[in-house]
């Protein structure tokens, strides 16, 4: 009997294809979906774009394959089968930067119609501009197929659709622009707070805490004035070594066991000598440079009470003419404040002025007795999102970029019971100070009073709020004489004093009494920081 004769193949093809821009190279990874829709064939040809090297094949139903310069075979292990899929991936050399590209695609030639969708992904900071190619039609990248969407590493830049309708696949032509890439912000202080006692010989010693932002810099470069010394830096609450670099100081921003995942405090304490004061003269202090960008630095000078000071000048502005609000000493639980600024007995709700900024909470972590409880672990639970700080030496910390919604706040230290308090937060700023007792580490106390709102639109919490807002030469002088009850020293001050004479390896007269002059410079970028000012003796 005669054979009947074998059905000619017929079949319908899908390719989609990613272009990926490499710093030196371009690949093709082409995802191939055939349909057969007459025959049985037990091989299929592909066409390859020319100046492209196969990388691999597969595919589940493929057997083995034959390259040729021009195409590639694939032989399937069953003919009868009528869906296939394969994976091509090709790539060729290109010389980097930018550069005109030109390409085509895998395409199967024996196919009676053959669509298809092209994604491109560059590495690096590039810009593609597509130029107007017949046949390919810029479609939205979020409508890209999501097989071939998930193997792009980088976002797609641009998305076609084709059907090809002649035996030549369309090209693909486009000018790349490539741009140099930036150094990655490895580290950055949200607030940093200067702190500067001024004797009348001269010495000036400064504190400088930095809250910070860090993904992996170990260290910070510090230009402190000529002759100035470091005395200690701390970490997270704890001691740490600098390190002297033969261009300037090395402030350690890690120590080992210690990777923080959120904001923490990172203090160092300098001693500087200067010129001593006269019976009257002008005087300029500076704050070093620092090679970590500081979004908001607050500087509080403080001069002995022998000396009146005005005409300040310098590269920073008066704290007064920034409307942030100021929670002045109050005392909420039953608790007595003290001078130093931190409320006494269990339960009672820490006095002392403190600022923050809307997205924040901020806070003094003390212990029974009132004293302040430098690296106490604060940790705020919210909305899914979980934020970590360190207190510093007062006992303060501050945790930025908080979600709306109810917030739990836990302190923790090792040989304390754990604080918490519950917060329904709105973006306003608050203040929640805890109290921690001495107790086992499963112990848990919960505070339910209601943490202050640090706002000037709202004191119905019984806090006393300030907020300065500019005014006119005019004004300002006949405010500077009453102002005088303004300048009496913060308890970053305090703390500064009580460290000098007990702490630090410092010799050094420590002016008790005196007056406070605050400043505030927003986004300091790798520069000093510097206030003169005008000084006569009283």
């Amino acid at each position: 009997p005669t054979q009947p004769a074998a059905r000619d193949a017929q079949m319908l093809s899908e390719v989609k294809t990613l272009v990926t821009i490499g710093e030196a190279d371009v690949r093709l990874l082409t995802l191939v979906e055939v349909t057969i829709v007459q025959g049985e064939p037990s091989q299929i040809e592909l066409a390859l774009p020319p100046g492209y090297e196969m990388v691999s094949t597969s595919g589940t139903s493929l057997e083995r394959t034959e390259s040729h310069p021009d195409r590639v075979t694939l032989f399937v292990t069953n003919a009868a089968q009528r869906r296939h899929q394969f994976l091509i991936s090709l790539e060729r050399q290109n010389d980097g930067g930018s550069f005109k590209l030109e390409t085509s695609f895998p395409t199967l030639t024996a196919a009676r119609r053959e669509t298809g969708e092209v994604a491109v992904e560059g590495v690096g900071t590039l810009e593609i501009a597509p130029a107007s190619v017949p046949g390919l039609r810029r479609m939205d990248v979020r409508e890209v197929d999501r097989a071939l969407a998930s193997a792009a590493r980088q976002s797609l830049s641009a998305a076609f659709r084709y059907q090809r309708t002649v035996d030549v696949p369309p090209t693909l032509t486009m000018d790349v622009r490539r741009f140099p890439d930036a150094a990655v912000l490895a580290a950055v202080a949200e607030r940093a707070i200067a702190t500067t006692l001024v004797t009348s010989e001269g010495h000036a010693l400064t504190e400088i805490t930095l809250w910070m932002r860090n993904r992996a810099q170990p260290f910070m470069k510090v230009a402190l004035p000529e002759g100035a010394s470091l005395l200690s830096v701390e970490v997270g609450g704890s001691p740490a070594s600098p390190v002297e670099g033969k261009d300037g100081s090395r402030v350690p921003l890690l120590r080992p066991g210690y990777r923080p995942d959120g904001l923490y405090a990172v203090s160092f304490v300098y001693l500087h000598s200067g010129s001593p004061f006269a019976k009257k003269g002008d005087m300029q202090m500076t704050l070093p440079k620092m090679d970590v960008p500081v979004n908001v630095l607050e500087w509080e000078l403080f001069v002995p009470d022998r000396y009146r000071v005005d005409r300040f000048d310098g590269t920073v502005l008066r704290a007064d003419l920034f409307e942030h609000a100021t929670v002045t000493e109050v005392n909420q639980g039953g608790g007595s404040a003290v001078a130093s600024g931190y409320g006494r007995g269990f339960g009672g709700t820490v006095g002392g002025a403190m600022t923050a900024m809307p997205g924040q909470i901020v806070g003094r972590i003390i212990d029974p007795t009132g004293a302040p409880l430098p690296g106490v672990t604060v940790m705020v639970q919210g909305g899914g999102q979980r934020q970590q700080a360190t207190t510093d030496n007062s006992g303060a910390y501050v945790v930025s970029g908080l979600p709306s919604g109810p917030l739990v706040v836990e302190a923790q230290m090792p040989g304390f019971a754990n604080a918490r308090r519950s917060v329904l937060f709105d973006q306003r700023p608050r203040q929640v100070d805890m109290a921690m007792r001495v107790g086992g580490v499963a112990e848990t106390v919960t505070v339910t009073a209601e943490a202050p709102v640090i706002d000037t639109r709202n004191a119905e919490s019984g806090l006393t709020i300030r907020t300065d807002e500019p005014r006119n030469d005019v004004q300002g002088q006949v405010q500077a004489k009453s102002r005088e009850a303004d300048t009496a020293p913060s308890v970053n001050v305090q703390s500064l004093q009580r460290r000098a004479s007990g702490v630090l390896p410092v010799r050094m007269e420590v002016p008790r009494s005196g007056t406070s002059h605050r400043f505030m410079k927003p986004l300091v970028i790798d520069e000093a920081t510097v206030v003169s000012f005008r000084y006569k003796k009283r």
